[in-house]
């Protein structure tokens, strides 16, 4: 099967900084990459994954199962 992409669209006020998981992940450290507002980012996934999404407009962290293909909106 293909990689197909997890994008991730931030329409919030703020910067977003997301992580989104990869397959066989040992490794604590990954980092979080930052998106500005009214802007995106997509991931080279081939399975479900899981997003997190820190908001700097309300300082909360969002969770979020991503699957390839699809659009993960952060408003």
């Amino acid at each position: 099967m293909p990689l197909s992409g997890v994008t991730v669209v931030n329409t919030t006020t703020a910067r977003i900084h997301v992580r989104i998981s990869g397959e066989g992940e040992s490794s604590p450290g990954l980092a979080f990459y930052p998106i500005g507002t009214q802007q995106a980012d997509t991931w080279a996934r081939q399975h479900m994954q899981v997003g997190y999404a820190y908001r700097e407009d309300n300082k909360k962290t969002e969770v979020n199962v991503v699957i390839p293909g699809y659009t993960w909106v952060v408003s």
